[in-house]
């Protein structure tokens, strides 16, 4: 599972942006709508749903007749919003979100405003070692490394250890660098599981123990932005 996190901006009440989405049900008629699944705790759960229809073409073998068949997809938003920390959460959402981010930003004269997150992710790593049981970060990417005043490069650091010891060793020769994504280790019932964050904030789990990471990741994002 992956969910991407972003930062978004409102000036009013959360029950004004539940009542927006509400007054914006799915209908077959416009092909999109919000189902909402729960608004509690000062935070909205939901779905955003866009029907699209698209007609292949296709050529009959047997007399060489054209059909038009018609193929019906549906998009699923899944989207959390925290009201106290102002962070919207997708769930194995599609890659593109501008349709959802239009759509929410329209129902209120496009006043609400949707970014990355921004994470300093070895800041970030002590929050999540007071939620999870963190082994070892075993990955690290690194990025911007000025080599010269003309020439950046990536360095990807990756071992069966804790790697960031190694960072000093891959920046030796620059002090400017970003660390834009790391794999940490946790353990769970003596099993390792493998847990990819960004610094924009997505992270990804199999789905296996998403259960048991996840909701723990989250609370460490949600004090992080505090």
């Amino acid at each position: 599972m992956t969910i991407r996190t972003y930062k978004i901006n409102y000036n009013f009440d959360l029950d004004i942006l539940f009542k927006g989405m509400q007054s914006c049900p799915y209908n077959e008629d416009e092909k999109s709508g919000y189902f909402i699944d729960s608004f509690i705790n000062n935070q909205i759960e939901g779905r955003f749903v866009l029907k699209r229809i698209f007609s292949e073409e296709s050529i009959s073998p047997i007399d060489g007749e054209i059909q038009l068949n018609e193929i019906i997809q549906f998009e699923v938003f899944h989207f959390k919003i925290f009201h106290d920390n102002k962070i919207l959460m997708l769930y194995n959402s599609p890659r593109s979100t501008s349709i959802f981010f239009t759509s929410i930003n329209s129902l209120f004269d496009f006043s609400i405003s949707i970014e990355k997150c921004d994470l300093n992710l070895l800041n970030f790593i002590e929050n999540v070692k007071l939620k999870t049981d963190i082994n070892e970060v075993i990955y690290l990417e690194l990025c911007n490394i000025s080599f010269s005043n003309l020439t950046k490069g990536k360095v990807i650091i990756s071992g069966n250890e804790n790697v960031i010891p190694y960072i000093e060793k891959a920046t030796f020769h620059s002090t400017n660098y970003e660390i834009n994504r790391l794999g940490l280790k946790i353990i769970f019932n003596d099993k390792p599981i493998r847990l990819d964050i960004t610094n924009t904030g997505s992270y990804r789990v199999a789905d296996s123990y998403a259960h048991f990471v996840l909701p723990k990741i989250s609370e460490a994002i949600l004090d992080y932005f505090e």
